[in-house]
C-alpha cells in the first residue's frame, strides 16, 4: 500500500545482468512517484572537509575523523552546533546535501564530526577484522576480542567534542549537540545520548540496530530528544527501531518515529538529515518563516 513512496534499491549479481560479462555486482534504484523528496545537492562545496586524526586516551590509539566546516567558518566565532556521526567517512557526502539549507539560511551554520569507523577509523595496524571494531565501538555488549564501548563513547563525548571546541569553534552547550548514526551506528546514536545526555541532548538514530536497554531510566530534565528513522522493508531494524520508540514514550522521553518504504539504505539519512537539523539548528529563513 505504500509502494508509491518507496525507495528501493536492487542488487544484481553479474549472471543476471545484460551485456558483455559483467564481473560486479550492479546497485540499482528506483524511487515511486509519491516519494519523499531528496536534499537538493550543492554543484560545488563552498564549506571545508578536513581529514585529522586524535589520539584518543581512552582507547589508545590514534583515530581519524572527517570534519565538515560551512563556509566562512570563523573558529575564534565560536557557538557552531554539532553532529557527531557515526560511520563519519559520509560526512563529505552529506556536506553536499546540507550545504544549500545553510546557503539559503535554513540550517544555522554547523560543523559535521565524523567517527571514521572500523579498522578504516585507527591509524595502528589491527589484527581484528573491520566489522567487529565498529560494532564493538558502537554497541554495548557486543562479544568480540575486547568491550570498547565505553571507551569509544568516552572518546566521542569527551575526547572528540573538547578538540572540536578547540580547533573548530564547536558551541560548548549541550543542546548545540546532536548524534546521528545509521544501523550499528544508529545503536551508538541511541546509546550515547542514553548514557552521555549531559553531553549530546538530540539523537537522529536511523535504523538502528540492537538500541532499548533492559530498563529504560525515566526522562529526567537533561534527556535527550529522539527521532527515530526505519524502512518498512528493512524488518529487524523497523522492529529495533518501533520498540525503542515503545519504551521511550513510556519512559517519558521526548520522541518521534518515522517509518518510510525503504529498505535498509542510506535514503534513510539522505531524506531526513537536512529537515531534521533544520528543525534542531533553524537558520535566519526557517526562523522567520515560523513566525
Amino acid at each position: 500500500s505504500h509502494l508509491n513512496e518507496a525507495m528501493l534499491s536492487f542488487y544484481l549479481p553479474p549472471h543476471l545482468q545484460s551485456g558483455s560479462e559483467p564481473s560486479t555486482v550492479e546497485r540499482l534504484h528506483w524511487r515511486g512517484p509519491d516519494a519523499p523528496s531528496l536534499a537538493i545537492i550543492t554543484p560545488e562545496l563552498e564549506g571545508r572537509i578536513e581529514y585529522v586524526t586524535l589520539y584518543s586516551d581512552a582507547l589508545r590509539e590514534t583515530r581519524r575523523l572527517a570534519i565538515y566546516t560551512p563556509p566562512q567558518h570563523d573558529r575564534d566565532a565560536g557557538g557552531y552546533p554539532a553532529v557527531v556521526i557515526a560511520d563519519g567517512s559520509e560526512v563529505e557526502h552529506l556536506g553536499y546535501r546540507i550545504e544549500t539549507y545553510i546557503a539559503e539560511g535554513r540550517i544555522k551554520p554547523l560543523v559535521l564530526i565524523g567517527l571514521v569507523s572500523g579498522a578504516e577509523g585507527i591509524v595502528e595496524e589491527v589484527e581484528e577484522p573491520s566489522h567487529i571494531i565498529r560494532n564493538s565501538d558502537y554497541l554495548p555488549g557486543v562479544v568480540g576480542p575486547v568491550e570498547r564501548f565505553e571507551q569509544h563513547l568516552t572518546f566521542a563525548a569527551d575526547e572528540v567534542l573538547s578538540f572540536a571546541r578547540d580547533e573548530y569553534g564547536v558551541s560548548k552547550y549541550r543542546q548545540d549537540i546532536a548524534v546521528n548514526g545509521r544501523s550499528s551506528g544508529g545503536g551508538f546514536a541511541f546509546h550515547a545520548v542514553m548514557r552521555r545526555s549531559d553531553v549530546f541532548a538530540n539523537a537522529l538514530v536511523h535504523s538502528p540496530r540492537a538500541t532499548v536497554p533492559q530498563d529504560t531510566p525515566p526522562a529526567g530534565p537533561t534527556s535527550a530528544r529522539f527521532h527515530i528513522v526505519a524502512g518498512r522493508y528493512e524488518t529487524g531494524f523497523l522492529s529495533s527501531a518501533r520498540l525503542a520508540d515503545t519504551e521511550l514514550r513510556a519512559a517519558g522521553y521526548d520522541v518521534r518515529l518515522t517509518e518510510l518504504s525503504a529498505g535498509h539504505t542510506p535514503e534513510i539519512t539522505e531524506v531526513t538529515l537536512a529537515a531534521d537539523l533544520e528543525g534542531l539548528f533553524p537558520g535566519p529563513a526557517a526562523r522567520s518563516g515560523s513566525n
